[in-house]
């Protein structure tokens, strides 16, 4: 078995508000921009995983409901590398990230460099992922802690994972794409209805004139 002590239990709740309503989608349907933002951390975090490298394991969860969170997988926390604050942006994720909000490594911090840590997903209990539910004892803003130092329930296990419901994000350009196509929509209905409109006067005018020449035609016989 694995040695709780060995154990970082994470609750993962953006301060970033799109971040934060993004981040389940994330983890459901794309895992490496997920593990991305766990891969590196504050400095009294990062300095704690650094000691575990090689040995120790990140239990992640996401903040499901106030005391509650949901289980994202088990990660094994391998070798470290330093990144500048350039290379640090120079990852595809963080940029895909920094789309939704994200801080990240900003020239706020008083560190000049980041460790970056590599995560891996093991198979262990990943068949409860979005699945189990367990208690976050208070205090909420206590965001990471030792295992083996909490105790903490399972309050439920779901048939179905609760990622699977999570909304894909809708972006600016996503709202401006949907604008112009139902702009386009209406515009080529519009064109539509006006052709049509055109064709059906042209037609009425000449049945018009037809009624006409074939009045004058039966008066002139009769």
């Amino acid at each position: 078995g694995i040695d709780p002590q060995q154990v970082l239990v994470l609750r993962h709740r953006p301060f970033e508000p799109d971040l934060n309503k993004v981040l389940p989608w994330l983890a459901a349907e794309k895992p490496d921009v997920f593990n991305a933002y766990q891969q590196a951390q504050g400095k009294k975090l990062e300095k704690v995983m650094k000691s575990m490298s090689g040995s120790g394991y990140v239990a992640s969860f996401i903040g499901h409901e106030p005391g509650k969170v949901l289980f994202v997988g088990l990660y094994s926390i391998g070798s470290t590398k330093s990144l500048s604050r350039k290379e640090y942006w120079q990852v595809p994720a963080y940029i895909e990230m920094k789309a939704f909000g994200m801080k990240g490594f900003t020239e706020e911090e008083s560190r000049n460099s980041i460790l970056w840590f590599d995560l891996e997903f093991t198979d262990i209990y990943s068949s409860w992922k979005g699945k189990l539910i367990v208690d976050w004892p208070p205090p909420e803003r206590s965001w990471w802690r030792r295992s083996h130092r909490n105790e903490m329930s399972v309050l439920s296990i779901l048939e179905d994972s609760a990622l699977d419901d999570s909304i894909p994000p809708f972006t600016v350009e996503d709202g401006a794409l949907a604008m112009a196509g139902h702009l386009l929509h209406i515009r080529h209905f519009k064109r539509e209805g006006l052709r049509w409109f055109r064709v059906w006067r042209r037609q009425s005018i000449w049945q018009m004139a037809r009624l006409r020449l074939e009045w004058t035609w039966w008066k002139s016989i009769a």
